[in-house]
């Protein structure tokens, strides 16, 4: 065997080394990724969620995620498919960022119980009211976020809103719904926004509530940029602006 010869076989060898090389690390790779999706599962699923934020709750709880929710959210992706919930990536991130804010508001909250300043808690005292109490009350919070309200429409010919206010000149539509908690909102409402958006000639609308909204509204809403307030987002206004 010539110089030449031996060196051309040899060269061959060293790529077809680096071929299996490669081959092995992706199958290494591929077998730490199930590990870790498989940990991730069995974390998540624990006390067996339902809802789409029981789910984020439980992702926000593991501190490797909760810590840095952008660079694993495609760990939370994956386990809502294969539990028959479809996403988009923008989507489940600004759902995730608003839970988790609205945690990171429950601890500034303890803080505030402990430094003895009046806080809202919770909205059980909303469960009192009925539908109209809960409009005057919704239409209440938002002066006091500087929309003026020029109309509490009739609940017999509301044609989609309950509330009507003007901020910065623009006007809004407003759905005020005080729904028990598990009991979401779904497209019907969206679509009775969107339909008064136009029957008022108004600029936005907007759908506040004592409990959450479908997925699918969320996504309904979002395409036709309507603004959700949820639970969630009711108490931060609250402490916020009361």
């Amino acid at each position: 065997m010539s110089n030449e010869e031996y060196k051309l076989i040899s060269s061959k060898i060293h790529l077809l080394d680096k071929k299996e090389l490669f081959k092995l690390y992706a199958l290494v790779h591929k077998e730490k990724k199930k590990i870790i999706y498989e940990e991730f599962k069995k974390r998540m699923l624990f006390n067996r969620p339902k809802e789409l934020e029981d789910y984020i709750l439980n992702f926000l709880n593991i501190p490797i995620c909760g810590d840095n929710y952008k660079k694993n959210i495609n760990l939370l992706i994956s386990l809502l498919a294969d539990n028959g919930i479809s996403v988009n990536r923008q989507f489940i991130i600004g759902y995730t960022r608003e839970i988790k804010q609205y945690i990171e508001l429950s601890r500034a909250l303890e803080l505030r119980r402990l430094e003895k300043i009046p806080i809202f808690t919770d909205i059980s005292f909303i469960d009192d009211m009925n539908g109209s109490e809960f409009e005057k009350f919704a239409g209440y919070l938002f002066e006091k976020m500087g929309h003026r309200v020029i109309k509490i429409t009739k609940r017999t010919r509301d044609q989609g809103a309950d509330l009507i206010t003007i901020k910065s000149k623009e006007v809004n539509v407003v759905q005020a719904k005080r729904y028990k908690i598990g009991n979401n909102i779904g497209n019907d409402v969206i679509r009775d926004v969107v339909a008064a958006i136009k029957h008022y000639n108004a600029h936005n609308g907007i759908v506040i509530t004592t409990s959450s909204f479908t997925i699918d509204c969320v996504q309904l809403a979002r395409s036709n940029e309507v603004k959700l307030i949820n639970k969630y987002k009711l108490l931060k206004l609250m402490n916020a602006y009361l």
